[in-house]
């Protein structure tokens, strides 16, 4: 059985340090948090998918905003299409705009079969940075 993973961070101003362990669903998974300013805040499942969030407690940006960075982890379990192809349809779904793409030697990944993006997108709120990184287990 495959298991295909979507990690998406939207990420503002955060540094990683030292870490906090938390269980991803349906994996031996574990995503290590820097501090306790990260928590788990929900999970929804529909069908073979299951999506957990993760939110950072707001952080003040220049313009004095409350800013909230977020992770949110997709696992989607019996995945037919290979990694590449399924980051393709994933990046249609969530449209972005490419900064660059990475495969697992660029970023230290111990599965060899992944692919991930670095990118932008603009909603009501202004320009934010985004993460996708979509590998098997």
């Amino acid at each position: 059985m495959k298991t295909a993973f979507t990690i998406s961070l939207l990420l503002f101003s955060s540094t990683f340090a030292i870490a906090q362990p938390n269980k991803i669903a349906h994996s031996k998974l574990v995503i290590d948090f820097p501090n306790d300013e990260w928590s788990f805040k929900g999970e929804q499942t529909s069908g073979n998918t299951t999506i957990q969030f993760f939110k950072r407690t707001p952080i003040v940006d220049s313009l004095q905003r409350s800013v909230i960075a977020n992770i949110s982890i997709l696992t989607e379990t019996d995945v037919s299409q290979d990694v590449v192809t399924y980051s393709a349809i994933k990046r249609v779904e969530t449209p972005f705009d490419v900064e660059n793409v990475f495969i697992p030697k660029d970023i230290k990944m111990k599965y060899k079969n992944g692919i991930g993006y670095k990118g932008t997108y603009s909603d009501k709120y202004g320009l934010h940075r985004i993460y996708f990184i979509f590998f098997e287990e």
